[in-house]
């Protein structure tokens, strides 16, 4: 790490199958993972990846069968990249038009439709939150929806603050913070229908 090509802007970790990978995106719009050996605690492999701009958030996926990272370019198209263990960085996909919408400055992973998979939201000083969502049969994302806020975005949290077991999305903008909750009629529904249906 001694030896990173310019300023390092995110990184994330995560140990899978006695190696550990750390992802880090630069401010040169260069993606570097390092996967280490964790018995030997040796590097034994780097893979690079190059973006238009910098790179603002890499986040992991909490997945158990593969190795799937989220790399979020301020500038190009953010890239969701699968199986690295197998893989490396050849095989990717984009989100689209995830360009189109000014700068992307952050982003999060969250279940806001309670489906069991994680949703990608953005953030972008163009001040809307852009929501993806992937068709995990062919591993394509689709843009579901987005939302105008009043201020460019400038981080997005999904948090149950209140402590009902529900959570929350935050988002900081440049002159506030908004909280937007569930319909919580809904969730009550959902939770009633999932629990008779494991009753059946």
């Amino acid at each position: 790490m001694k030896e990173l090509p310019s300023v390092a802007l995110s990184i994330a970790f995560k140990c899978h199958d006695l190696k550990r990978y750390t992802a880090i995106g630069l401010e040169c719009g260069t993606f570097i993972t390092f996967i280490v050996d964790l018995e030997s605690n040796e590097v034994v492999e780097k893979l690079t990846f190059s973006f238009e701009g910098p790179l603002t958030k890499v986040i992991f996926f909490p997945t158990e069968d593969q190795i799937k990272v989220l790399v979020l370019s301020s500038l190009s198209m953010t890239r969701v990249f699968y199986d690295l263990e197998l893989e490396g960085l050849s095989k990717s996909k984009v989100l689209p038009s995830s360009d189109e919408f000014d700068v992307a400055t952050c982003c999060t992973l969250a279940d806001i439709d309670f489906d069991g998979h994680q949703e990608i939201l953005i953030g972008t000083y163009g001040e809307l939150v852009l929501v993806y969502k992937e068709d995990n049969i062919n591993e394509k994302w689709t843009l579901q929806w987005s939302k105008s806020f009043n201020n460019p975005i400038h981080n997005i949290f999904h948090l149950d603050l209140t402590g009902d077991g529900v959570r929350d999305l935050f988002l900081v903008t440049l002159k506030t913070v908004i909280i937007l909750q569930h319909d919580y009629d809904k969730v009550a529904q959902l939770v009633e229908k999932r629990l008779l249906t494991d009753a059946i």
